[in-house]
């Protein structure tokens, strides 16, 4: 036990670098490498026991050996990403008006406060069922309106908003091929900045499969959740329902055509839009298992 909890936290702490990032305590449990539910007080008994030729600690924070610089560069980008989440709580006053919207998230490095100074800010976007691509229109149209789109290629983005994840209510499991530890990480370190109806709860709830990478990081109240049973559909709202699929049906087509010539690895669909030009997750996934590999770590 004490030999793979090792090599767990270890792997924690690979990740965690490739990033720059240290890990407190908290978060060495939290984001621990590990498809079993483990107990904080056996990480701390390991962490103890760990060579300390392989793992540094300074201020609180734990480390891969001589990175103990990047303790530093965590304090100094907690202070960037501080003031970006107060941009995007400004503006989740204005967007939540949307009447389809049902969850605005923070993404990326600034859901873990690991922002430089002069990045853009990553939103996660669930709207209400059938209705994603008029929530999205509205939603650009509206930081068009405030100046604070990111646009697709621009440079020099420090602080503009960069809605890249856009998610239908009833379609809200990713998709079998991109789940990986990179996706399960950028789903577990979501920081919710508005949600309805415990949109993030269910969120988590059709995204179960991140226990098989990340188990202590799903929150006990999402395991009470997941065997609840649908509430039946009032045939009323369902007729009106689908009358209103013909608007969002006209704005998915106008959008899809509009982007088709700027169009590169985005994965666009009529219940879930993933835009990001360029896959991290190919490239991450690819350093965290040479770093391992170097680290005589196994990742089976």
């Amino acid at each position: 036990m004490e030999n793979s909890l090792q090599k767990a936290i270890l792997k924690t702490l690979v990740y965690a670098d490739i990033f720059d990032y240290p890990l407190n305590f908290q978060e060495t449990c939290q984001f621990l490498i590990t498809p079993r539910k483990t107990r904080p007080v056996l990480v701390n008994q390991v962490l103890g026991q760990l060579d300390a030729g392989l793992i540094g600690q300074k201020q609180g924070f734990y480390f891969l050996k001589d990175r103990e610089k990047i303790v530093n560069l965590r304090k100094r980008r907690q202070k960037w990403s501080q003031e970006k989440m107060k941009i995007a709580q400004r503006l989740v006053g204005r967007l939540k008006l949307i009447p389809w919207l049902r969850m605005i998230g923070l993404s990326g490095t600034l859901a873990m406060e690991n922002s430089d100074a002069n990045d853009d800010i990553d939103f996660l976007i669930i709207a209400s069922s059938g209705r994603l691509w008029l929530t999205r229109f509205f939603l650009i149209l509206l930081l068009e309106l405030f100046g604070t789109r990111r646009k697709p290629g621009q440079l020099g983005a420090k602080n503009k908003i960069c809605p890249n994840i856009f998610l239908d209510e009833e379609t809200l499991e990713i998709p079998k091929n991109q789940r990986n530890l990179f996706t399960a990480h950028e789903i577990c370190q979501i920081k919710v900045l508005w949600e309805k109806k415990g949109m993030f709860e269910k969120f988590l709830n059709e995204n179960c499969w991140v226990e098989n990478f990340l188990a202590n990081a799903v929150p006990d109240w999402e395991l009470s959740v997941r065997n609840q049973k649908p509430k039946a559909k009032n045939h009323f709202l369902f007729f009106w329902e689908k009358i209103g699929l013909i608007p969002e049906k006209i704005a998915y087509g106008l959008q899809i055509w509009y982007m088709r010539k700027r169009k590169t690895r985005e994965k666009v669909g009529f219940h879930q839009a993933f835009f990001h030009p360029r896959d991290l997750s190919e490239w991450v996934l690819e350093k965290y298992q040479k770093k391992c590999r170097e680290l005589l770590i196994s990742i089976n």
